[in-house]
């Protein structure tokens, strides 16, 4: 996935953050062990009856990269302002000029109690432009400022929060925002 995010500015589609699991092994008597969670950024407001969710706007939010990709359930969402001060969700691409501030936040829900790393990546690992430990509670909900220097190009940023314990390991993928000048 992550080889063809830079062609996306080029028009070449969308590869979005997604779970699935193709595992069949008759061994495992637990499924709940092999449990992983897609979160789609559906419009704002939802139907009251989810029933007449229409598969467009589905298709919509999976094809803008309006996703998070999650091993336990956590989940995390990423904002950052473009130019004008608005902030852009995650799956926007906008402009910025060379060495400007880019200031946002990030969102995040823990499904395990413990430390959350909490990162945000640009491009394949070429820079990491925010790195924090918070100490959460499983549901816990924290808001999370980020600011970084954007030095051009064509970019893309996304969030990588990992959590590790004994029993229970939880990792949380966004897609990216992607930010050009």
């Amino acid at each position: 996935m992550l080889s063809r995010l830079g062609q996306t500015f080029s028009g070449h589609g969308f590869p979005s953050a997604r779970t699935g699991s193709d595992y069949g092994n008759p061994f495992v008597t637990h499924l709940h062990e092999i449990s992983f969670f897609t979160y789609i950024g559906l419009p704002s407001p939802l139907p009251v009856d989810m029933r007449t969710l229409l598969q467009g706007d589905v298709d919509r939010a999976l094809r803008a990269g309006r996703t998070v990709a999650s091993r336990l359930g956590g989940v995390a969402s990423l904002r950052l302002r473009n130019a004008q001060g608005i902030l852009q969700e995650i799956g926007s691409q906008f402009t910025m000029p060379v060495n400007s501030a880019v200031e946002g936040n990030i969102v995040l829900r823990a499904a395990r109690s413990g430390n959350h790393r909490v990162r945000v990546i640009e491009n394949d690992f070429l820079r990491t432009v925010h790195d924090t430990t918070h100490s959460m509670a499983a549901g816990g909900i924290i808001t999370i400022p980020v600011r970084f220097i954007f030095p051009g190009g064509q970019k893309f940023y996304h969030v990588i929060v990992e959590h590790s314990s004994i029993s229970a390991n939880d990792t949380i993928y966004t897609s990216p925002i992607f930010i050009r000048q």
